[in-house]
């Protein structure tokens, strides 16, 4: 079933003249180096520094096709969050890289996006 979704979506693509999207890997940005850690708790990066611009997740993702999408519209619904990527991937068509990047233009919450995809049926934490 999966290799006639694949075939369809890329023979539609064939016809149309246009190819899959590509996403760019994107590189978490880091605190600038004279800005002070905050004290011990299990908070995510982008909660302990507002110079924070990109968090990445990974998220129990299994498919491109099904998973992805509502991880990122799942993610994309959280005050705080201005758009979600996908990690690049070793093969088209599958998941073997189960990272999100997820662009900030505001204050971000890890806990609400964590418990937003649990509701969601996604296992999820914040990566460095």
């Amino acid at each position: 079933m999966r290799r006639f979704a694949l075939g369809m979506l890329f023979g539609s693509s064939l016809l149309l003249g246009c190819t899959p999207p590509v996403a760019a890997p994107v590189t978490p940005t880091r605190p600038a180096s004279g800005s002070a850690p905050s004290s011990g708790t299990t908070s995510s990066a982008a909660e302990r520094s507002s110079n924070v611009k990109l968090v990445s997740m990974k998220v129990d993702m299994h498919c491109p096709f099904g998973c992805y999408p509502k991880v990122k519209e799942t993610l994309e619904a959280i005050a705080g969050v201005e758009n979600v990527e996908l990690a690049e991937q070793k093969k088209e068509g599958e998941i073997d890289n189960p990272k999100v990047y997820i662009k900030l233009n505001g204050d971000f919450n890890a806990s609400v996006a964590i418990a937003a995809l649990k509701k969601e049926g996604f296992e999820s934490e914040v990566t460095q």
